[in-house]
């Protein structure tokens, strides 16, 4: 074996401590800045003054504010995202069922050929045992 001056330090893995560092860690990468830590905290105020003042119009104010109950509905109800409801037809099968109705009725067919197999293995081995069961009757 030729002599090389690649030298190995096992000390390592045996020194080797359950210390996890993360790669942002090791790399001086700033993950949360200030700046950031800044805009997380100005969401959060924003946040809970429209939920305080959502809260004082709906439960303090008096209904003879000039805010009528339909705006309070809109407030209190307000969603970001719309949503599509599909009309459902009389009559008509779930679209989502049929992939579970194809994968039953296969299914079903798999276990009946299954069981095909099965018998006609069941047979052979019979017919095997009984052609054996013949040959040692002739030598008896």
């Amino acid at each position: 074996m030729e002599d090389t001056d690649l030298k190995f330090d096992t000390s390592v893995l045996e020194n080797r401590g359950e210390t996890y560092s993360s790669l942002t860690d090791i790399h001086d990468i700033p993950l949360f800045t200030t700046a950031f830590a800044e805009k997380v905290e100005e969401v959060q105020e924003q946040n809970q003054k429209k939920q305080r003042d959502l809260n004082l119009k709906i439960f303090v104010e008096d209904s003879q504010s000039g805010v009528g109950n339909d705006e309070v509905k809109a407030m209190l109800f307000y969603e970001t995202t719309g949503k599509v409801i599909k009309k459902e037809q009389e009559g008509q099968i779930d679209s989502t069922i049929i992939p579970f109705l194809w994968i039953g009725i296969a299914g079903c067919l798999f276990a009946v050929l299954l069981c095909g197999y099965c018998n006609r293995k069941n047979k052979k081995i019979e017919e095997a045992k009984k052609s054996i069961e013949e040959s040692f009757e002739d030598f008896k």
